[in-house]
Formats: structure tokens, C-alpha cells, sequence
């Protein structure tokens, strides 16, 4: 089959025929005593990893087609007649073992004949053994139930699944029964309060366990039926073989239940009832053991939003999380100016405004946070606030890019404030101490004749810098600089001509920006510029900002590290009296009596090839701690130089 599109899809295969009750029951027809109709019914076709294909409805007739992949499968019949339910399976050799029938895309597979055994009545007053109403208080000042008992020969046990004692959300438990002999199929009896719980779905299997009836090799079909406060979670074995019934220990289901937000206290989940149908026949048991969460009582929501759900964990680059307060029924308590919310990391290495958790008072119902992150990975932040359930948002920090990697321009950042345009120095040779001042250049790699004025957005660590100060770059001389007010590690640059005065040189120095090291630093700081504008009269252009030359680390440079160093001689830069040191100790080794630890670029033990080939890579750069001195620690002039 092909779409418009183009795209191919393979057709289904059809699986026809009809289901044939026993002969005891055929026979009860014959004579007209008895008449047996089919009410209700499935053909339930299963591929070799046990896991359902396609369906058929059963027609009153007892005739069936089917829809599936082309494949093998095991067909299974679920029955519902005038007589009481059955089942059966597809059995062609009549060796009591499933068969299977092997189908083919596009073609139909007809003539299927399928025997069931004769139905069982159904116990009615099984289901009436139990009251509506078990007797036993669900919600409220509750003793916790039990969760285990002994009904001789079986153990019935309840296992809490969800973390017991967390943000007290969910509920999810486990049921499971043990000393059972020739299982075919089971009803359960969950009750619970539906003002307290939501039952959100039950389960037959967990990820790495299947269900009691499944263990050995049968097909089982589970099937929930809902009251105003309980659930039957009823399965039953298909054409069971004495082989693939249920035997021992094993899982009966899976609850699964939202803790309603209005619930104060605690509220339990109670099995009241477990029928089983076992070869010895119907056994009833009411063992009432469960499970106790308990609620926060909450009178209002927190709904948390962000401006990006991905940020780049340089430790500058941020996630904004605005959290909004409402009622259980949605509307914003937009008049609340009094309320408190509180943000605080949970995994991954980040922090929130700054530190590991931060408390925020509102305006209008809502609460601002802003989180950066110094390593990649998953980053998850708790929000809560009085009277309302917690949530967890989850962020990905992701692994910021390589410094001095990719197009720079036509704004970039540089550390060496010794000479005039960009010498694309993106790391400090050295690493600052808390008190040092670091400075770094703003610059135009091009674009920048005939401008009145620019913007150019910075961001950085709060925790880690504080500004200190900007001052003009000689590409706007005598242009005025807009005092800027940082604001949670964000710092705008703007620049501009009160005069008709513009600019002439095509790149340059926009400006300078200073910094101080406070005590929190980390020993390693990043500093983005993020966005850019220029300015021609009174119109302005948004720039795309290359990730070249958009970010400067300050600290954690090789040259504090212990590691030999280029620049020989301390000058500053790698240059010819570092290359004729390096040539008269090439081929030298440790023990000869020329080796000096110095030369030895790589560590080998000796100065050989692969010291040159660093040697020559650092040639004609600044690679000393001395050159980085001259930044670090350089005091910025008064705006404007006045």
C-alpha cells in the first residue's frame, strides 16, 4: 500500500474462521434441552514474544476474522455464552499444546477451526460474599494496614513500589500471592477513597517481572471493572494447559493511584477480597492487607515554566523558572505579594540564584529563579511553597562549546588588553585570586565603520565575579558610555554619539570590562557575550555573534597546572630566545647531564619530536603566566576616561 507521500506500508494479514463448542455441549443442542449462545467474545491472536497481534470480535455464530503483520500466531478464544464462560486455543494436531498459524502479508488464511471447552456457570454468590462497604475507614485518622497475612496455605502481601515518604504524590503497589497450585484465573478487590486517590491504571506486569499466569508460557487477558470506590481487576488464563497454570509465588497486578491534592492525612488502599481459581476450585479469601500514603492538604498549585528546557553548563549560560501560584481550580492568585517559593537543586551540579536552593517572595503570584550549571548533564530543581504539592522540573545543562571554536565576529571577547583588536586570547594564562581585578576587551572584528552607536550583552557567574567598572574603546573615542546596573549576573554595555560623530575604523576595541574576583571563585569562570546590536542614526541591527570568540575563561589555565611551559624565558610569549633554548636541549634525556625537566614539554622522560611539535604550535603566542599578569589585576579608568 502506498500513500501520496510515497511511503509504503505493508498490508495487513487476514485471519478467518469459527469457534466449535465441545461436544457435550453441541449434544445439549442436538436435543433441544439446552440451548447455548454465544453473547460475547474474542479471537486474540499472539505473536512468539507473548504479547497480543490483533483481535477478532466473536459473531453469534461463533465465526471470527483477524487483522495482523504477516508473522506465526497462537490464537486464543475468550468466550462468553448463555451456558457461562470459556475459552480455548488453537490446537490443529489435537495434542493438547498450543499451535500456531503462520499468515502471510496480503493473503487471507480461512477455514480456521478452533475447539472450546464446555462453559462454567458463573458463581454469582462468590461476588455477594462481599460487602459493598468493607467496614473499615479509608481516609482520616487511619491505622496503617497491614501488609502481609498468612491464609493458610496462601500469603497474600501488598509491596509499596513508589518511594513511601516522598513528595507524597503517587501511590503504586504491588500485589502478589503465594502457595498456589494449579492457577487459571483470579479476581482481586481493591477499595479505595476516590476523594483521597485517583486510580490512574492497573497493571499486569512490571518491567522485569510478568504476571503469576504468564509465567509459564500461557496467555492470560486482564480486565478492570470500576465502582465509585473500588476496582475488580479480574485475569484469566486462555485455553489453559496443566502445564501453564499458575503455580507458587507470583505478581497479581500493579496499582497505580494520584494522591489528590486536597488530601489532609492519610488514606489506604485495601484488598478486602482475592478469589482464586485454583484446581482444587474456588477459593475465596479475604486477607485486607494495603498500602498508606498520606497528603499535604494542599489549598493551591505551583506551575512552573521555563524559558528554555537546554543550557549550555558553563556556569554563566541560565534557565529562567518563573513559577506561577493557583488554586486547586486553576486561577492565578495574582494579588498574592505575600507568599513565599522555594527553588532548590536536587541533581545534577548547578545552583540556583547562585547557590544551592533560594527562597523567593512573590509579585502578583509568581516567583523568578534563575539556574546556571558548571557541569553537563541532567539538572533537576524542586519548587515549592506552603500549602501546595512540590513539582520537580528537569533541565539539560549541556557541555559548553570549545573555547575559540568556530566564526568570531563581529563582536568578540579577549583577555589580552595589551594591544588593540582581537588577539584571540580566550583563556587566562593564570589563575586569579579572590580580590584580583580581571579585565577584558570588547571588540569589533569588522563592521564597525560609520556606527553611532553599539550594545553588546554580557553574562557571567555572580557567585564567582562581581563588575566593577566599563570604560570606551578607542574605535568610539570620545563617545558617552550608559552607566550599566548588572542584574543576577547579566551586564549590558552600551555605547553610543550624543553628537552626528561616527565611527571610521573597521574593527577595534568597543570597549573594556572589568571584573573582581570574589571569594566564592572556583578556580575556573566563564564570560559570554550573548547578544550584540549596532547602530546607524537611529536604526539598529541585531548581530549573530560566533561562538569563536563569544566566551572567555578566566582561571583554570594549563600554565597554573605544574606542566612545563613554551615561554622558557618568562617573557610573556613563546619567541626566538625560547626556540634557541629549546635547540640546544633538544635530544637531550633525563640522567645525560643537558636534560633540565623544563624542556620537556610532554613528560616523557625526554626532549624529542613531540616536545618540538608543541613548541612549534605555541610559537609567536602568549602563553606565560606573565603575559596573563598584565590583564589580571589591571585596573579599569573612570568611564570615559574622565
Amino acid at each position: 500500500m502506498t500513500f501520496s507521500t510515497g511511503t509504503s506500508v505493508e498490508a495487513l494479514a487476514t485471519i478467518r474462521g469459527v469457534i466449535e463448542l465441545s461436544a457435550i455441549v453441541a449434544a445439549k443442542q442436538a436435543d433441544g434441552s439446552t440451548g447455548v449462545e454465544i453473547i460475547a467474545g474474542d479471537v486474540i491472536a499472539v505473536n512468539a514474544q507473548r504479547q497480543e497481534a490483533g483481535r477478532g470480535a466473536l459473531e453469534s455464530d461463533g465465526s471470527f476474522e483477524i487483522g495482523v503483520p504477516e508473522g506465526s500466531y497462537g490464537l486464543f478464544v475468550n468466550v462468553e455464552t448463555t451456558e457461562g464462560r470459556t475459552s480455548g486455543f488453537l490446537d490443529s494436531d489435537g495434542d493438547g499444546a498450543p499451535d500456531n498459524v503462520s499468515v502471510r502479508s496480503g493473503e487471507t488464511t480461512d477455514e480456521i477451526r478452533i475447539a472450546v471447552d464446555e462453559p462454567e456457570p458463573v458463581d454469582e454468590t462468590v461476588q455477594d460474599e462481599v460487602l459493598a462497604d468493607s467496614g473499615i475507614s479509608l481516609t482520616g485518622d487511619t491505622e496503617a494496614p497491614q501488609n502481609t497475612v498468612f491464609l493458610d496455605p496462601y500469603t497474600v502481601e501488598v509491596v509499596r513500589l513508589d518511594e513511601e515518604g516522598g513528595d507524597g504524590t503517587e501511590l503504586t503497589a504491588a500485589v502478589y500471592v503465594d502457595g498456589v497450585s494449579g492457577l487459571s484465573a483470579f479476581d482481586l478487590l481493591i477499595q479505595y477513597d476516590p476523594t483521597a486517590l485517583t486510580l490512574v491504571e492497573v497493571q499486569k506486569n512490571l518491567d522485569d517481572e510478568v504476571n503469576l499466569l504468564d509465567q509459564n508460557g500461557g496467555f492470560s487477558l486482564g480486565i478492570t471493572k470500576l465502582s465509585s470506590s473500588s476496582v475488580n481487576w479480574s485475569v484469566a488464563l486462555l485455553g489453559a494447559t496443566a502445564e501453564q497454570k499458575g503455580q507458587g509465588r507470583g505478581l497479581l497486578g500493579v496499582l497505580k493511584f494520584q494522591v489528590n491534592e486536597g488530601l489532609a492525612g492519610t488514606s489506604i488502599v485495601l484488598v478486602p477480597q482475592l478469589v482464586l481459581e485454583v484446581d482444587a476450585g474456588t477459593v475465596v479469601l479475604q486477607p485486607f492487607v494495603g498500602a498508606q500514603t498520606e497528603g499535604q492538604g494542599a489549598t493551591k498549585r505551583v506551575q512552573v515554566s521555563t524559558d528554555k528546557t537546554s543550557f549550555e553548563a558553563d556556569g554563566t549560560a541560565a534557565a529562567a523558572l518563573t513559577a506561577q501560584l493557583v488554586d486547586l481550580d486553576g486561577i492565578a492568585f495574582s494579588d498574592d505579594n505575600t507568599s513565599e517559593v522555594t527553588f532548590a537543586v536536587v541533581s545534577g551540579k548547578a545552583k540556583v540564584n547562585g547557590g544551592s536552593s533560594a527562597t523567593v517572595a512573590v509579585t502578583g503570584g509568581k516567583a523568578l529563579a534563575s539556574v546556571t550549571a558548571s557541569e553537563a548533564g541532567a539538572v533537576q530543581v524542586r519548587v515549592s511553597t506552603e500549602g501546595a504539592s512540590s513539582v520537580v522540573v528537569e533541565l539539560d545543562a549541556t557541555a559548553p562549546p570549545v573555547l575559540g571554536e568556530g566564526a568570531v565576529g563581529p563582536i568578540a571577547l579577549d583577555l589580552n588588553v595589551d594591544e588593540a583588536g582581537d588577539q584571540a586570547q580566550r583563556q587566562s594564562s593564570s589563575t586569579p585570586k579572590a580580590g584580583d581585578q580581571v579585565s577584558i576587551d570588547v571588540v569589533a572584528t569588522e563592521r564597525a565603520s560609520g556606527l553611532s552607536g553599539f550594545q553588546a550583552t554580557l553574562v557571567y557567574d555572580p557567585a564567582q565575579l562581581e563588575f566593577a567598572s566599563i570604560t570606551v574603546g578607542s574605535v568610539f573615542d570620545g563617545a558617552l558610555a550608559i552607566p550599566p546596573n548588572p542584574v543576577d549576573g547579566v551586564v549590558r554595555m552600551s555605547v553610543a554619539y550624543l553628537s552626528s560623530s561616527k565611527t571610521t575604523a573597521e574593527s577595534g576595541n568597543l570597549g573594556r570590562i572589568t571584573f573582581k574576583v570574589l571569594e566564592g571563585f572556583s578556580g575556573t569562570t566563564r564570560v559570554s557575550v550573548v547578544s550584540g546590536q549596532f547602530a546607524v542614526g537611529a536604526e539598529t541591527t541585531k548581530l549573530t555573534i560566533g561562538s569563536g570568540g563569544s566566551v572567555v575563561q578566566i582561571g583554570g589555565s594549563t600554565a597554573d597546572s605544574g606542566k612545563p611551559t613554551p615561554d622558557f624565558d618568562g617573557d610573556g610569549e613563546v619567541g626566538f630566545r625560547d626556540f634557541v633554548q629549546f635547540a640546544q636541549k633538544y635530544g637531550s634525556q633525563d640522567g645525560d647531564g643537558r636534560y633540565e625537566a623544563k624542556f620537556d614539554l610532554d613528560g616523557s622522560g625526554d626532549v624529542g619530536f613531540r616536545d618540538f611539535v608543541t613548541f612549534a604550535q605555541a610559537y609567536g603566542k602568549p602563553v606565560s603566566p606573565k603575559a596573563a599578569l598584565k590583564s589580571v589585576g589591571s585596573l579599569s579608568s573612570p568611564l570615559n576616561g574622565h
